[in-house]
């Protein structure tokens, strides 16, 4: 039986999503900055794939990683950011690894950390923060979830976090039910080659670490360079820098 490959599904997902946010709010100059990260990213791809003799594909991976980026990167930010965010991209999922294949970071997620370390507003989560997107977000992070059976990595995150935000007197309902955590959540944090831990208590342990690094930074968000990250970026890829260290074959696989 055919069957749609997940990440054919999750980039037309995510170009939905990005439709619907020009729609909503209608932007010419967003609309040239978005076609341009894509299509950067996609020569970008290519070019690498020419040299190392590959066969063409559609570089999908790499097209989800710029969509993501583009979905939360603010529409404001300058022309540079949406040029030299493909180069980020490919420079950690090409270049930065532990072992032959584990990315050091999630790869939209390194981009815009690299971004907030230069310009915290630069990160703004303008094409999902909507609460329109509430249900469709929540039915497709079901399915991505049930795809990529990610339960145990999600729950964990999800326990943790809630359970910090417990502690925190912030409000739990408002901020686990938000179209942004959800987005984040069943995307991003699950994303497969840096999530991909071979035992199950690996995957509950970089849930947990993404979720106890990001309320370090809400706690400390007055010190220097803390305060420039996003808890929820910065969360997922300094624990994935970490989990990825310390559970990772020490060999190439």
């Amino acid at each position: 039986m055919f069957r749609v490959s997940l990440k054919t599904i999750t980039f037309t997902y995510l170009s939905l999503l990005i439709a619907f946010g020009i729609v909503v709010n209608p932007n010419g100059l967003l609309i040239a900055k978005i076609a341009t990260l894509f299509a950067v990213q996609t020569l970008l791809e290519l070019i690498i794939m020419n040299r190392d003799r590959k066969p063409f594909s559609i570089p999908r991976s790499g097209l989800i990683s710029a969509a993501i980026v583009a979905l939360i990167l603010n529409p404001n930010s300058y022309w540079c950011a949406y040029l030299i965010a493909p180069f980020l991209i490919v420079g950690v999922k090409r270049y930065l690894h532990f072992g032959k294949i584990r990315h050091l970071a999630n790869p939209a997620g390194f981009a815009l950390v690299t971004f907030s370390l230069y310009e915290p507003n630069l990160v703004s989560w303008w094409g999902v923060a909507n609460t329109d997107l509430l249900v469709p977000i929540i039915i497709f992070g079901l399915y991505t979830v049930y795809r990529l059976k990610s339960w145990i990595t999600v729950a964990s995150y999800a326990l943790i976090y809630a359970s910090g935000l417990v502690l925190l007197n912030a409000p739990l309902k408002s901020a686990l039910f938000d179209p942004t955590f959800l987005f984040f959540a069943s995307i991003m944090l699950i994303e497969p080659v840096t999530s991909n831990f071979p035992l199950k208590i690996h995957r509950i342990f970089y849930g947990l670490l993404c979720a106890v690094i990001g309320l370090k930074i809400l706690v400390f968000d007055q010190l220097p360079i803390v305060e420039k990250l996003d808890p929820l970026l910065g969360g997922l890829v300094l624990g994935g820098i970490i989990s990825g260290f310390l559970l990772s074959p020490k060999k190439p696989i």
